[in-house]
C-alpha cells in the first residue's frame, strides 16, 4: 500500500483503517508516517485486543476500538467529516451483499470533504474463488468457509456502483508503467517520442528513476524521465537493453544539485507551451491525457 499510494499518505492527517486485523497494515504505515493519527476498528474484539496489547500501539496517534461497520456506529468513535483517509482491505467481501450500502453511507458520514477510500477485494474469478467447491455456494459469488466467514466475489462494475450510488466520485489512475506500455503499444512502437502526463493522473512506480530500459513485448525503450511539477516527462527511444546505472546516478545528481528548480522551471514551461494532446486508452471507460511540444508525426 505504501508504494502504490504514497503520494496519498504524505497528504492526509487522518485515516481510519477499517477492518485492521491484528495490525499488520496499521503499524508498519504509522511507522513511516509520522504525521497522521489513524483510527482503526475490527469488528474482532480478540483483534482489537491484540492491537492495543502490541509493543508497536501508540495511544497517543492510534485510536482503535471494535465497531460493527454494518450497523452505522462509526459516528459514535470518530466526529463526523472528520476522516481524509479510510482504506477498506478485504473487508467488504466478507460482509453480505445486502449490508454493502450500509458500509459505504456510514463511511461517507465520517469522511471529509475530498477524503479518499481505497479498496481492494476479491473479484471475480480469483483464484480463492476457483477453489471453492460447490458445498461452500451460498448464492452467486457468495461463499462461506469453514470457519463460517464469508467471501463475496465482485464484478469491478458493481463495486464502483457501490459506492457512486452512495455520492462517492470514483478516481481511475493506472501505475506510469501501465501507461507507458498501453501508451508505446498504442502507438504501434514508435522510434522516438516524448510527452508530458499530469502527477495526479497516475501512481508514479518510477519515482526515483531517471534513466533506465523499459521493455514492451520483447521491444526495449531507453526512458529519460523527469519530474517537473505538475508533470511528469518521458523521452522514450527505441534502442537496445543499455547499462543505465552510471546515467541514472548522473541525472539525479543533478536534479539534486540544482535543488529541482530546472525542472520546476520545465513543469511551468510544459503548462504554457505544450499545447499538443493525445490520449491512452486505459480501459473502454477510461482515457488519461498526455500533452507534447509539437504533434508528433503519428
Amino acid at each position: 500500500m505504501k508504494e502504490e499510494f504514497d503520494h496519498i499518505f504524505h497528504k492526509i492527517h487522518t485515516w481510519l483503517e477499517a477492518g485492521c486485523g491484528v495490525g499488520n497494515s496499521l503499524f508498519p504505515l504509522m511507522e513511516f508516517y509520522s504525521h497522521i493519527k489513524a483510527y482503526a476498528c475490527d469488528f474482532s474484539t480478540r483483534a482489537v485486543r491484540l492491537v492495543r496489547e502490541s509493543e508497536h500501539f501508540d495511544s497517543r496517534r492510534m485510536n482503535v476500538f471494535q465497531c460493527d461497520l454494518t450497523q452505522s456506529q462509526l459516528n459514535n468513535h470518530i466526529p463526523s467529516s472528520s476522516i481524509d483517509l479510510v482504506t477498506l482491505v478485504f473487508v467488504l467481501s466478507a460482509v453480505h451483499p445486502e449490508k454493502m450500502p450500509a458500509i459505504a453511507c456510514d463511511i461517507s458520514s465520517c469522511l471529509a470533504n475530498s477524503g479518499y477510500v481505497i479498496v481492494r477485494d476479491y473479484a471475480v474469478c480469483d483464484h480463492a474463488m476457483i477453489r471453492f467447491d460447490g458445498k461452500c455456494k451460498l448464492n452467486d459469488r457468495h461463499y462461506v468457509r469453514q470457519d463460517k466467514t464469508m467471501s463475496y466475489f465482485f464484478y469491478k462494475e458493481e463495486l464502483e456502483k457501490l459506492f457512486t450510488d452512495n455520492d462517492y466520485l470514483m478516481i481511475t489512475r493506472c501505475r506510469c508503467s501501465k501507461l507507458l506500455d498501453l501508451y508505446l503499444r498504442q502507438r504501434a512502437y514508435p522510434a522516438w517520442t516524448a510527452f508530458f502526463v499530469r502527477y495526479r493522473d497516475v501512481i508514479d512506480d518510477h519515482r526515483g528513476y531517471s534513466y533506465f530500459n523499459f521493455d514492451v513485448e520483447g521491444r526495449n525503450y531507453v526512458i529519460l524521465r523527469t519530474g517537473c511539477y505538475p508533470f511528469i516527462k518521458y523521452h522514450c527511444s527505441l534502442h537496445p537493453v543499455i547499462d543505465t546505472n552510471v546515467l541514472d546516478r548522473f541525472y539525479t545528481f543533478l536534479k539534486i544539485a540544482n535543488l529541482g528548480f530546472p525542472c520546476l522551471v520545465y513543469g511551468i514551461a510544459g503548462l504554457l507551451f505544450a499545447k499538443s494532446k493525445d490520449v491512452v486508452r486505459i480501459s473502454d471507460t477510461v482515457s488519461i491525457e498526455l500533452k507534447f511540444w509539437y504533434k508528433e508525426n503519428w
